[in-house]
Parts: structure tokens; C-alpha cells; sequence
């Protein structure tokens, strides 16, 4: 008979994407405060978004430098580690994650990957990456998938399963991030020093403290989003998006006064630095309002400075309602069904059309220059799961020890 073990406490937790670490960093210390070990580890992106909240996680590339990253490096190195669970983000281009999962099927080790948006179901799970959308409506098979997929709610489990993933599989658990960046911000506004970090990250962007900022979230659409024939597959990019907003704003100027207003835009963590560089040079127009680019402030920081969010269907527009900023959502030019989460539940209006914007646009800078409420409290209208957080902990110490084990653990009763 084979001795009894323990499954170990030690937690594996990765993410390479923006989206992915964002779902991550929360559990970090709830998995500490249910008696386990998370080893934090990343990729690219990941790495810095662990950096701003304040952890420091190990670069995977570091770590597997004489070998790179295979399936079969991966595998080695479980074998070293030896996890008892594997809990990560997943990405939109890179296997990473993928291959995560590959290596701790073929290891007996658990695993369970958690998702972030109402976007790109199957093929996060698929041979290819949102860049080859064209490849994977062909080839529609999911070799990486982990034991668990953990999701937002009932409408991404459905999406899922119409994807042709394995209903066992996924488990609604709610996104940890939501909770996280509610309480984030809810913190942000009691610090004593809320006002100064606002007007430090004014001054960064060089703006005076009386300036109104109109946020572009950016996306790396034109760099991502193209199918077989190489048009773009939502039918509008990030530039032709901003460039309509420009000529909205240009086309209210006339009838409003906007020196005090400045165009933010946001660049994606994805999106290359110089993906504008030639924009505005090219634009047949010259716009009545200053625009400048950052990519450097952190999320609190952006939305502490905006009085307005517009973009097209990225996370921080989420996140600007969730902490009742106005969202202005474009998607001009749009071609498929609208894929943008707020506006399939009708919280927010999608603006597919110059007329539309432009009048939008105007109520809500008037409502702006005028001192009006521009939105209520999103709170009651945004039904996300509660106790994510915990749900996803709960899994994993589930997993790791079935009832009643799971019991006795946590009653202290083993160590």
C-alpha cells in the first residue's frame, strides 16, 4: 500500500497578457490567507503589471534561459517544481499558458485557468492566436485546455460550450479583477493623498489642473485583427476609430468652447509605442483639441484624470463604469455582431455612427461644462458574480483537498 502524502501547498500562478495578470494578482493574498504557497511568475506584460501592484514576480524567460520555452522545457521544469496546482491567465498570442496546461495534464497536476473578458472564447484554447482568427474558424479543435475554466458568468459559459469546450470543464466563478479593482479604487479616493497623485499625473501629462480630459483607450487592433483577405475583422481600427472622434470633436468645437479640453490616448500595454507617429501628420485636418499619448500611467491614475472614456470594447472601459465614469463606446464602421459586453446588456449605448457620436459627444461635454451629473452609481445595473475571489481560492483548495479532507484542513487539523 502506498504511503499516504499530502498534495502540495505550493501554487503555480502565471499570466503573460495584461487581461491575464489582472486576474491573477487578486488571489495572491487570499491564497496566503487559506495556508498556501503562490509562486508568482510572468511574461512580458505580466511582469509589469505585477510590478504596479505592488508585487515582484519571476520572469519565466529568466527562468528557462539556457532552454526556452517548449512544451517540453515546460514539462521539465513542473517535474522540478513539482506544483500542487497551476492556476493562470490566458493570452491572446503567446502558448505560454498553453502549454501550461499541456504539460500539468501530462504530470497529474491540476490546473485551471481563469477568464477575463466576454471575448475570444474558443481560441484561447485552440491552435492559434486572436491574430489568426481566420485560421481557427477552420479549424475549430481545443488540444489546450486546462481541468478547469473558470468564468465570468452564465453567458460565458454558454459561449464556451457553443464553442464546443467541455461543459465539466467550466465552473462560474465570477472575475476576480472586478472586485479587486472596486475595492482598488474605492481605497484610491480615501487616501489623503488621492488629490495629489491626480494632479501629479496631470502635471506628467503637462496639463494644468483646471484641464478636462477626454480618455482614448487605445487598442492594437490594426496590428491584430485582420482576417484571411487582410481587412480589418471588426470592420473599423483603433486609428479610424479616433480619427472619427477627432472629427466629432472638431465638428462640436464650433458650437463649444474646448480650450480647456485635452484628447488622452491610452495606449494598450500591447500597442507599439509609435502607432500614431504618423497619424496626426496624415490627418487631412488639423484638430481643434491637443491630444497626447501615454503609456505609462496606471489604470487608477488614468481614470482619476478622465472626466470621459471612449474606445471600443477594451478592458479599462469596464473599468470606467464599474467606477461610474461616462463610457463613450465607438464602433463606427462595426461589422459582426457587437461584441462589446456593456453594450450587448444595454448599460451602455454603442455609437456606429459619425451623426450618432457627434451628438452624444455634445450632451455630454455640455452636460461636462456645466458642472451636470453625466452618469449614476453602476454599481446596482452591474450584476457581476460576487466573492470572486474567494469562489476561484475555493476551487483551488477544493481540488487540492476533496471534502472532507478539505475539512480537516482548513479546521487546522492537518498541517
Amino acid at each position: 500500500m502506498e504511503p499516504f502524502s499530502l498534495p502540495s501547498k505550493n501554487i503555480l500562478l502565471f499570466a503573460r497578457d495584461p487581461g491575464g495578470a489582472n486576474t491573477i494578482i487578486p488571489l495572491i493574498e487570499p491564497l496566503k490567507a487559506a495556508g498556501l504557497t503562490p509562486r508568482l511568475v510572468g511574461k512580458e506584460i505580466a511582469l509589469k503589471k505585477y510590478t504596479e501592484a505592488g508585487y515582484q514576480g519571476e520572469d519565466i524567460n529568466q527562468i528557462l534561459l539556457s532552454s526556452g520555452i517548449t512544451p517540453q522545457t515546460l514539462n521539465q521544469w513542473l517535474q522540478e517544481i513539482v506544483p500542487g496546482f497551476i492556476l493562470t491567465g490566458t493570452s491572446g498570442e503567446d502558448p505560454t499558458e498553453k502549454y501550461l496546461w499541456q504539460a500539468a495534464q501530462s504530470l497529474g497536476i491540476p490546473s485551471a485557468a481563469i477568464l477575463d473578458q466576454w471575448l475570444n472564447y474558443g481560441i484561447r484554447f485552440s491552435n492559434y492566436g486572436v491574430s489568426e482568427c481566420h485560421l481557427y474558424e477552420k479549424d475549430r479543435q481545443h488540444p489546450y485546455v486546462p481541468d478547469q475554466i473558470l468564468v465570468m458568468d452564465e453567458e460565458a459559459k454558454n459561449r464556451l460550450i457553443a464553442e464546443g469546450l467541455e461543459a465539466d470543464r467550466i465552473q462560474i466563478t465570477g472575475q476576480p479583477y472586478f472586485q479587486w479593482f472596486q475595492q482598488q479604487w474605492e481605497q484610491f479616493n480615501t487616501l489623503k493623498e488621492a488629490s495629489a497623485r491626480v494632479r501629479d499625473s496631470k502635471q506628467s501629462l503637462n496639463l494644468t489642473p483646471n484641464s478636462q480630459v477626454i480618455t482614448f483607450v487605445s487598442e492594437p487592433l490594426s496590428q491584430l485583427k485582420t482576417d484571411s483577405k487582410g481587412a480589418v475583422d471588426f470592420g473599423y481600427t483603433e486609428k479610424t476609430v479616433l480619427n472619427q472622434l477627432l472629427n466629432a470633436l472638431d465638428t462640436v468645437s464650433e458650437t463649444i468652447n474646448l480650450d480647456l479640453i485635452t484628447l488622452l490616448i491610452k495606449l494598450h500595454p500591447r500597442e507599439d509605442s509609435t502607432n500614431y507617429k504618423t497619424f496626426f501628420q496624415n490627418r487631412k485636418r488639423k484638430s481643434q483639441v491637443s491630444a497626447i499619448i501615454d503609456q505609462s500611467l496606471a489604470t487608477l491614475d488614468v481614470l482619476a484624470v478622465s472626466d470621459v472614456v471612449c474606445g471600443m470594447t477594451s478592458m479599462m472601459l469596464l473599468e470606467a463604469f464599474l467606477v461610474g465614469k461616462p463610457v463613450l463606446n465607438i464602433q463606427i464602421g462595426l461589422n459582426q455582431p457587437n461584441p462589446f459586453v456593456l453594450a450587448q446588456r444595454n448599460w451602455v449605448q454603442t455609437l456606429d455612427s459619425p451623426e450618432t457620436l457627434t451628438r452624444q459627444l455634445a450632451e455630454t461635454l455640455t452636460t461636462l461644462k456645466t458642472g451636470g451629473v453625466l452618469v449614476q452609481e453602476p454599481e446596482s445595473v452591474f450584476p457581476f458574480q460576487p466573492d470572486a475571489i474567494q469562489n476561484v481560492v475555493s476551487c483551488v483548495t477544493q481540488r487540492l483537498f476533496p471534502a472532507p479532507l478539505s475539512s480537516q484542513y482548513q479546521q487546522g487539523i492537518l498541517p
